[in-house]
């Protein structure tokens, strides 16, 4: 009993003397990674004899980044090939996810006279803000439409003389540590699909000509636009809605903002018998192509589309 005590008391001691580091300790943490300004510019071509999209892209940091950008990734959809970086960047497949990862390669020496205490460099090629650059690209049969891409920039992790100093570190500076897609900024650009998501709305319950039309035997459809993706891309008369894969009626298709977002939406009339969708249905899906022939899918409440509508009875 005296000797779990004794043990007891020895571990409650070295906690108080690792908390009294770690609170002796003064921490200056980095810059967060995710703290750049990224705009990226895709340039797309189409090779009608290999049947292969040309990806390639540009990046411009902007002066207000507060870091250098070290990565850059992308996702896509399998499969792509011919790969290829700026000069001083490498250019491999993430272990596990369909995202190729550009990075910008080993860091600057160390100034004379500095020594060298384990602590990391910025790489010679890093992207610097204020500064562009160009030079990533990759080939695919797939073609464009809105997919995610990751920014990381510089984090200087610093070197710790002790375990008990490292770990402060990291809790101190959680935005400079932990995985690569925890830490990177994500936005939206153009890259290979099989098709574009694309949410859509069945009979929009605010608009007043769409309950009309439900009434008449007209199911109203919006698909809606959003970040990365703009529905008036869309090739109208590709459009088929619901199971029997009805068409959209003829001269009914017209831009507007359905959900009031600022963004303009595309709207069409489906003749509600042709759709083939049963009254009981919960969801209903609509296929098409844009206007340069990548398809897109969605899927939505079905909104009563195959019910018929009657007038109340007047009261008596």
């Amino acid at each position: 009993m005296q000797q779990h005590c004794r043990v007891l008391v020895f571990l409650l001691a070295l906690m108080s003397f690792s908390a009294r580091c770690n609170a002796q300790h003064t921490v200056n943490c980095p810059s967060p990674p995710s703290q750049v300004k990224i705009t990226v510019v895709a340039s797309i071509t189409f090779n009608a004899a290999t049947k292969l999209y040309t990806y390639r892209y540009s990046l411009a940091s902007a002066p207000e980044s507060k870091t250098p950008l070290v990565d850059f990734a992308l996702d896509f959809a399998s499969p792509i090939s011919k790969a290829a970086s700026p000069n001083g960047w490498g250019v491999t497949l993430y272990r596990g996810r369909s995202t190729e990862l550009w990075d910008a390669g080993i860091g600057s020496p160390l100034p004379t006279g500095v020594p060298d205490s384990g602590q990391i460099t910025v790489p010679i090629a890093a992207l610097a803000p204020g500064k562009t650059l160009s030079g990533f690209s990759l080939q695919s049969p797939n073609p464009p439409g809105p997919v995610k891409y990751y920014a990381l920039g510089f984090a200087d992790i610093m070197a710790e003389a002790t375990e008990e100093e490292a770990e402060a570190a990291m809790d101190a500076c959680p935005e400079s540590t932990g995985g690569f897609f925890d830490r990177a900024l994500v936005g939206i650009t153009q890259g290979p699909v099989l098709f574009i998501p694309v949410t859509i709305e069945v009979n929009p319950s605010h608009s007043l000509a769409s309950i009309h039309h439900a009434r008449q035997g007209v199911t109203t459809v919006a698909v809606l636009s959003s970040p990365g993706f703009d529905a008036s891309t869309i090739d109208p008369r590709t459009v088929k809605f619901g199971p029997a894969a009805a068409a959209a009626i003829d001269s009914t298709s017209h831009l507007a903002d359905v959900n009031n977002d600022g963004k303009l939406d595309l709207v069409l009339d489906f003749s509600a018998a042709a759709t083939g969708i049963k009254c009981d249905d919960l969801s209903a899906a609509l296929t098409g192509k844009t206007k340069n022939g990548t398809p897109i899918r969605g899927t939505g409440p079905a909104g009563n589309a195959g019910c018929k509508h009657q007038s109340p009875e007047p009261p008596r």
